[in-house]
């Protein structure tokens, strides 16, 4: 699914459909101007790099909300905050979430060419930000779910996610028929699979199987910013996508 690059992997199922839709390694910066000074540099770049540096960036303070905003214009653009997620058909936008682990969600109509990109870690998904990253689709755009494409891109390996008894305890009241399916026990240490909780979620609100695109790989293998495993010096991958055409 995602086709790896020097700097960024680009998920090729988009692609077709005229969307610009990747994710940024550890080899192209730190984008995130909350982590360090070189965040909007480092975003100039990759778009400079990818042949969009005439777009205009929407972004957020991320608070892992399950917010999801409509963009469709400029005004009110400025210091935006408590958002995770964003959706447009607007060709003059492009779209940057931030992460450290936590999973991009990221969505078509391949119909209407609406686009949309989410951040989801674990307080996401427990809030199903998922659900309302696929309503908004809906509501802005009449969206028909047949016709939503959703791709789960690079986050936190289940091997690298270990959570205690209590987060185990949320998720078996909150999704008794789902969490058994995302939890491994080793050695009575419990290792959680945000991936597959938002594949799950996707398929209970009326996303085709087969138009689910998943990468597996992690944040180890991938070489993505990871606040668990590189403990210091961490700045935050990118999210991006954008409608080419």
């Amino acid at each position: 699914m995602f086709i790896e690059k020097k700097y960024y992997y680009s998920i090729d199922e988009f692609t077709k459909y005229g969307v610009e839709a990747i994710f940024t390694k550890k080899t192209a910066g730190n984008m995130a101007d909350y982590i360090g000074e070189n965040g909007e540099n480092n975003r100039n770049k990759i778009l400079k790099l990818i042949n969009f540096e005439d777009k205009k960036i929407v972004h957020a303070l991320q608070k892992h909300t399950n917010r999801v905003e409509y963009i469709e214009k400029l005004k009110g653009l400025e210091n935006l905050t408590d958002i995770d997620g964003f959706v447009t058909k607007s060709k003059e936008f492009v779209i940057f979430t931030y992460y450290a682990d936590c999973l991009p969600i990221y969505i078509l109509d391949k119909n209407q060419k609406a686009i949309g990109l989410a951040h989801s870690g674990w307080i996401g998904t427990y809030n199903e930000m998922i659900k309302s990253l696929i309503d908004k689709m809906v509501l802005e755009f009449n969206s028909k779910k047949e016709d939503l494409l959703i791709a789960l891109g690079i986050g936190i390996s289940q091997e690298d996610y270990e959570v205690g008894e209590e987060f185990y305890i949320k998720f078996k009241e909150r999704f008794p028929n789902l969490y058994n399916d995302v939890f491994i026990n080793i050695d009575g240490k419990y290792y959680y699979d945000n991936t597959k909780m938002n594949y799950l979620l996707a398929l209970e609100n009326g996303i085709l199987k087969e138009n689910i695109f998943i990468d597996n790989r992690g944040v180890k293998n991938a070489k993505t910013f990871s606040h668990r495993l590189d403990k210091e010096n961490v700045g935050r991958s990118a999210a991006i996508i954008l409608i080419k055409e």
